[in-house]
Order: structure tokens, then sequence, then C-alpha cells
């Protein structure tokens, strides 16, 4: 009896084993097919990440390429135009000019004269002027402009091969910025009451020698108006310190 017993225990044993172990593999099952959309959502958002990534690099690559290729070519157009008048296409030599008293390229062909904006505030700052005195100076003066066109060399001075030469340097150098190489556009200077090219970088300005006398005789009008305004005030200001 305790021998049948005992088989019987055993063989309900041997029945109940594979019953528990086949519900562990479905659990073990459960939890992978659960844990299997988590694991492909992680995957996706990683490679997604990657694939940002070599995106953020590429673009990346091409904006560095395309800032070197810009920073290239204006050093090329710097390199091309650099001292080369922006008229007739000569050279520009540093020369002082005594109606501003300071030094700037010069063409010694036509004249033309690069000024800077550093120069340009060192003009305004050597004629300095109030700004009531500069509208009335504006009022009572008035400046010819002339077309600019670019100047053909002299047939006298110059041989055939020379002037074929010249010329094709004030195709090449016409209206270009001797110091960055780019455009020059017309643009009117209200300080100097001018008109005159200006260039898109660097905002210098190409002015001839006409435009020299007519903003030196412009802040010369505006000193005298200034002279002229100032004496009424001054003779006022001493008949009221007398009484």
């Amino acid at each position: 009896m305790g021998s049948r017993r005992g088989f019987s225990q055993d063989g309900m044993a041997d029945r109940l084993n594979p019953t528990l172990e086949s519900k562990g593999i479905r659990e073990h099952e459960e939890r992978l097919r659960k844990a299997l959309p988590s694991r492909l959502t992680a995957e996706k958002k990683a490679e997604e990440a990657r694939a940002a990534h070599r995106r953020a690099t590429e673009e990346a690559k091409l904006t560095q390429e395309k800032e070197n290729e810009h920073k290239r070519r204006m050093e090329e157009l710097a390199q091309l135009h650099h001292m080369k008048c922006s008229e007739c296409g000569l050279d520009l030599q540093l020369e002082p000019v005594k109606e501003f008293e300071l030094t700037a390229p010069t063409c010694e062909n036509c004249g033309g004269i690069f000024i800077t904006q550093k120069q340009i505030a060192e003009i305004r700052a050597h004629y300095s002027v109030s700004k009531k005195v500069a509208r009335l100076g504006r009022a009572v003066i008035s400046l010819i402009h002339k077309d600019r066109k670019p100047k053909e060399p002299s047939e006298q001075s110059q041989s055939d091969s020379q002037e074929v030469s010249t010329l094709a340097a004030a195709n090449v150098h016409y209206m270009k910025c001797p110091m960055c190489g780019l455009d020059l556009h017309s643009e009117r200077i209200e300080e100097f009451e001018i008109e005159a090219p200006v260039c898109e970088g660097c905002r210098g300005i190409f002015i001839t020698q006409d435009q020299v006398k007519a903003i030196k005789e412009h802040y010369s009008v505006k000193r005298k108006v200034g002279s002229f305004l100032g004496a009424p005030i001054s003779l006022s200001k001493k008949h009221r310190e007398k009484g």
C-alpha cells in the first residue's frame, strides 16, 4: 500500500512537471511579446537619432563648404581688384590728399580717390560743424554732378597695345571696390552732398578730384554760414552781460 501510494505520488509529480514547464514557457513568451514593441520602439528611435545626426553632420559640412567657397571667392575678388582704379582700372598709389589732411589710394590717370569709412569719419571730424549750421549750409549750396563714365587713355601717351590693355583693365575693374573687390553702387552721400560710387561691402567711396574740391567748398560754406550766424549770437551775449 505504501509502495502504491508512493508510486502514485511520483506519477502525479511526473504529470505536473510538464504542465508547469509549459506554463513557464508561455509566460516567458508572453513577456517577450510584451517587451518586443518597446524594444522595437527603442531601436526605431535610436535609428532616427542616428539618421538625424547624419543629416545634421552633412548639413554642417555643406554649410562649411559654402562658407569656405564664399571666403575663397571674396579673397579672389579682393586680390583681383586690389588697388585698382574703379574708373579706369589702372593702379592706385597712396598719395596725400591735402584737402582732407589724409593719405588715400589715388589714381594718377583720372585722379580718382578711394576713401574708407574710417577716413570719412576723419573728414567729418576735420570739418565738424553743428547740425543747424549744416542744414543752413545745405540750403545755400548747389553742386553740379557730372555723369561718371570710363575714361579712355590718351592716344598720344600710350601705344596701341597699351591702349587695349588699359581698356581691358577698365572693363575688369570698373565699379569694383579697390579694397575688397565687391561692386560699387552710385549713392547719394548726404554728409558731403555728392553722389558717388559706394562699396556694398566695406562702404568705402570712390570720388573724383572735382568732388574733392566740392566737398572742401561744401564745408567751407558751412563754416562761413556758421561764423555769420554766430556773430549776432555773440554780440547779443555781450550786450546782455553789459546790461
